[in-house]
């Protein structure tokens, strides 16, 4: 038997020609694309620091050697691509009157505020690209010191409280359109703790996605919808739900063409050192052998590599060690290859109200995807890779995340938010509490009513805390890039 890691790369007749016909016009594009992308966020930053600071406006000299990039890749398109920002988006709504829950929205330090010198975005200036364009991009970034935030906001209200299947990062650009299906997807922060910790996290995604069409007066409403929807979850946990409208459009457009797709992985996958490549299809022989025992009649070359490469996308998960694997598949036909993508696993250390015996173990992953997704991916499982855990799954031709931008109507968004609680109302106590599922679902709806008009409240105050923070980093970076006199 030919195993995953019993022979070398295939070496097609015609690999060579596509690989330089690839890269010289991948490198073209890359430049054309690069350089519009970065003038409109040029232009982007400066009127929206004017916005939010009139007296301090920024020196974007100062600001261009990290925001230009001539050897910069595209943006992926198997992520949305951001929109300009609306300006209204730099501008805070007001704090709530004394008195009311939502008024210690920021203590000080802000919380959310994470320092731009505390990373490295050289590798990755695309990342920092899509951090300062909008205040929803650096909301993304920062879930590690949002839900720390939370738990602490909510340790008194959540005491006490049953855990559930977490999804850890719930925000409205994690909703996803697929060859398999749709819905939240992205699982590397789920975890099994208290429900609070999504609500809040896709309702200030609501709000801050709200403000940034002009719908901000229509946040509540939002709110109220993707919280209906989590009771029809609840309370009908094995109904068909409809796809919303927006669903449909999307895969309308959806097409099959492997030459493009496999085109396109080429294009995503970095080089890595021969002794690197070695080490990661060594260490991947437990997952075949897992993969063999689930998958027994995959043919014999199923899991032979192809082509191995670092990845870097994404928001949140941006700076994670991230590789993918072109494998053989069913036959030696190109066209039926299949694509795994290897994670590194984030360690959530510090989020005190999630449990689990660690934090940066894999199967915490692989639980919320499979009980949370309405469609989990296939093959998923996970390796132990360079001395770190690493999760695994396969891609499918088609995947488009919703940006802010894709929607076309209020509508629209309020479909996805109430499909979205529909989701996660199924999802959170699926398996968790068996045989007391039913009663774990009336507990969970008992606990949402009590702390609805809290989660109002609290979701305005974080995104005080958001904007405000978002603006501290932007300024931060700017003042870093000062020449000292």
């Amino acid at each position: 038997m030919i195993g995953l890691f019993g022979a070398a790369y295939r070496a097609a007749p015609d690999a060579g020609f596509l690989k330089n016909g690839r890269e010289s016009m991948g490198q073209l594009v890359g430049r054309m694309t690069g350089m519009t992308f970065l003038s409109v966020l040029v232009l982007f930053v400066a009127t929206s620091l004017s916005a939010a600071a009139p007296t301090d406006a920024p020196d974007l000299d100062l600001l261009g050697p990290l925001l230009t990039d001539s050897n910069a890749a595209p943006p992926p398109t198997r992520t949305a691509n951001p929109a300009p920002a609306d300006l209204a988006e730099a501008t805070p709504k007001p704090l709530s009157a004394p008195g009311s829950q939502a008024f210690h929205a920021c203590r000080r330090p802000n919380p959310l505020f994470v320092e731009p010198e505390s990373y490295d975005f050289s590798g990755n200036p695309q990342l920092l690209q899509r951090i300062l364009e909008r205040p929803h991009g650096y909301f993304r970034f920062i879930n590690v010191a949002f839900s720390k935030e939370v738990c602490r906001r909510f340790k008194e209200a959540i005491h006490g409280a049953p855990s559930v299947n977490l999804h850890g990062d719930a925000h409205v650009e994690q909703y996803a359109i697929t060859d398999l299906g749709r819905g939240l997807t992205d699982f590397d922060d789920s975890a099994s703790g208290p429900p609070v910790l999504d609500w809040m996290r896709f309702g200030v995604s609501l709000r801050l996605a709200s403000r940034a069409h002009g719908w901000e007066t229509r946040a509540d409403e939002l709110l109220r919808v993707f919280f209906q929807g989590y009771r029809y979850g609840l309370e009908n946990p094995d109904s068909e739900v409809p796809e919303p409208v927006v669903v449909r459009r999307i895969r309308k457009g959806f097409k099959v063409n492997r030459t493009a797709y496999f085109l396109w992985i080429d294009s995503l996958m970095q080089p890595i050192a021969p002794q690197e490549s070695a080490e990661v299809l060594e260490a991947l022989k437990p997952y075949e052998e897992a993969m063999r025992e689930e998958y027994p009649h995959a043919s014999p070359n199923f899991f032979q590599p192809v082509r191995l490469g670092a990845l870097t996308m994404g928001i949140g998960s941006a700076l994670l060690p991230k590789y993918l694997l072109r494998i053989e598949g069913r036959s030696f036909d190109p066209a039926d290859d299949l694509v795994l993508e290897l994670k590194q696993v984030r360690d959530l250390t510090g989020i005190s109200c999630i449990k689990g015996a660690s934090h940066a173990d894999a199967f915490r992953i692989l639980l919320g995807q499979a009980r949370i997704s309405y469609t989990p991916f296939q093959y998923l499982g996970y390796a132990r890779i360079r001395g770190a855990n690493y999760w695994i799954h396969s891609w499918v031709d088609n995947y488009k995340e919703l940006g802010i931008q894709d929607y076309d109507s209020f509508e629209d968004f309020r479909d996805m938010a109430r499909d979205a609680g529909i989701q996660l109302g199924r999802g959170h106590p699926k398996q968790i509490a068996a045989p007391f599922g039913p009663q774990l679902r009336r507990e969970l709806g008992r606990i949402l009513q009590r702390l609805e008009p809290s989660l109002l409240e609290e979701t305005r105050a974080m995104e005080n805390c958001t904007l405000s923070a978002w603006r501290q980093f932007v300024q931060s970076l700017e003042s870093s890039r000062r020449p000292r006199e």
